[in-house]
């Protein structure tokens, strides 16, 4: 939408992770409502881009991951690395993020999550977890053997959809980090040099650099790829916008739950509809307050974006 030839393009994108992509979709929704109303307007230097639904397979059917189990938030690797590979300490926590069969009541997961962060520390525990592991395919946060489709159409045709735009503001909608109903943005290493710019344009939500104030830098996100690649020849600002929901413990025990049930073939059970109503419910809670508050500041950060200018 908006110019054809644009000076400035405003790109908003959901459902990377698959069932993270109901409350992205209902912020796109959201703010194309008060467009269509005439509540807000496009610059007529600027086109903005929706990218919906990024991961079809996982928000049909509630998934985080694709169909092949592949995280494709670890998945947009430049062409000269190698999909191979697990990060620090991740050999500490395989077994725990793996069970062998679904857990049951006498799990003790948050028990033993809470000794795995007393013995090596909360930063050595989360980046092992969920930096993105490459070497086991059927385990959690897995970023896959080669590029995903959904991988290899973004990278194929982002140029063609922010056309002419010598800068570029990207703002990746997720769900499950962080404190209840807050949002943060989370800015990639390769862009920390504009903190403050991304601070300033999007306050007062928390900006936090990923590695640092963030718990974690993953490998092969999309907005460390679009950093290196469109930044190269424009000027690019990408951040991940995450809406806090559970504690991460709550959250990781979802996921783990949901992939063992997974590994096991038994997604009929009665078990099995369990775990994937709290995998939903850790990423799009069902609570009015919670849905409400998110859209209302998702709407506010998509009009930030557009006000925003990035300096030559």
């Amino acid at each position: 939408m908006g110019a054809r030839t644009p000076e400035r393009a405003v790109v908003v994108s959901s459902g990377l992770h698959g069932v993270e992509g109901f409350i992205g979709s209902a912020i796109q929704l959201a703010w194309l409502r008060r467009l269509g109303g005439g509540a807000v307007a496009i610059p007529a230097d600027t086109r903005v881009v929706l990218l919906h639904g990024l991961n079809p397979y996982g928000f049909a059917w509630r998934r985080r991951v694709n169909e092949r189990n592949v995280d494709l938030n670890r998945n947009f690797l430049d062409a000269e690395e190698s999909y191979r590979g697990v990060p620090p300490g991740y050999g500490l926590v395989h077994g725990l993020l793996n069970p062998p069969r679904p857990p049951d009541r006498l799990d003790a997961f948050p028990f033993r999550a809470g000794w795995a962060i007393c013995r090596h520390g909360l930063q050595t525990v989360t980046t092992a977890v969920a930096a993105g592991q490459y070497d086991h395919p059927d385990g959690l946060f897995f970023g896959g053997l080669e590029p995903e489709e959904s991988t290899r159409l973004v990278q194929a045709h982002y140029d063609d959809w922010i056309g002419t735009a010598a800068t570029v503001v990207h703002l990746d909608l997720h769900s499950g980090l962080g404190r209840w109903g807050r949002a943060q943005l989370i800015v990639e290493p390769d862009q920390g040099a504009y903190i403050n710019w991304y601070r300033e344009a999007f306050r007062p939500v928390r900006t936090v650099l990923a590695g640092e104030d963030a718990p974690y830098a993953a490998r092969g996100t999309m907005g460390t790829w679009l950093a290196r690649r469109i930044g190269a020849a424009r000027r690019c600002r990408t951040a991940v916008v995450e809406f806090g929901t559970y504690s991460q413990v709550r959250v990781l025990a979802a996921l783990r739950a949901e992939q063992a049930v997974r590994r096991a073939g038994n997604q009929s059970s009665l078990r099995a509809v369990a775990v994937a109503r709290t995998l939903m419910d850790c990423f799009c809670p069902n609570d009015r307050g919670w849905r409400q508050t998110t859209v209302q500041v998702g709407d506010r950060l998509v009009e930030q974006a557009l006000a925003a200018r990035v300096p030559r």
